[in-house]
């Protein structure tokens, strides 16, 4: 495959433009941040026929970290994109963005009150008390909490 002048020197440009940005994730944020090959080709799709790579990954630890990312990817021009599950069947969760996967450590119930048919979660709660909130969506327990709970 042949590749011009311009298109290489956008590669290299986008190449330096993401290890800056990676360096200073890395030092703004406690938990992991991703962005190599396998990472962003694991991010690339969700359940839709949709791809795309991300510039990287962050899987915040804290919601500190979320604050984090987000305040160095302004300081990049970089956009954001929250995930969830990747269980979107319209593409939604697929971008050339920073991907900030609450999924792994913001995983916590905080209260619940079945009265009032509220929850207090952490932002990607895989399972909650489902006999008092109601989950919509395709994917069941999969799915994260963020949009879908009503």
């Amino acid at each position: 495959m042949w590749l011009d002048g311009p298109t290489l020197q956008r590669r290299a440009a986008a190449s330096r433009h993401r290890s800056g940005l990676q360096r200073d994730l890395e030092a703004a944020v406690e938990g992991e941040v991703r962005f190599d090959a396998g990472h962003r080709a694991a991010y690339s799709h969700d359940a839709s026929n949709h791809r795309q790579a991300p510039i990287g990954v962050v899987l915040p630890r804290t919601t500190q970290d979320v604050v984090a990312a987000v305040a160095v990817a302004r300081d990049h021009d970089v956009p954001v994109l929250p995930r969830g599950g990747g269980t979107g069947l319209a593409g939604a969760t697929v971008n050339a963005a920073l991907v900030i996967d609450a999924s792994k450590h913001l995983t916590a119930v905080l209260d619940v009150d079945p009265q009032a048919r509220l929850a207090h979660v952490r932002t990607a709660v895989k399972a909650v008390a489902e006999q008092h909130i109601r989950m919509f969506g395709s994917a069941g327990r999969a799915q994260t909490a963020s949009p879908t709970v009503a």
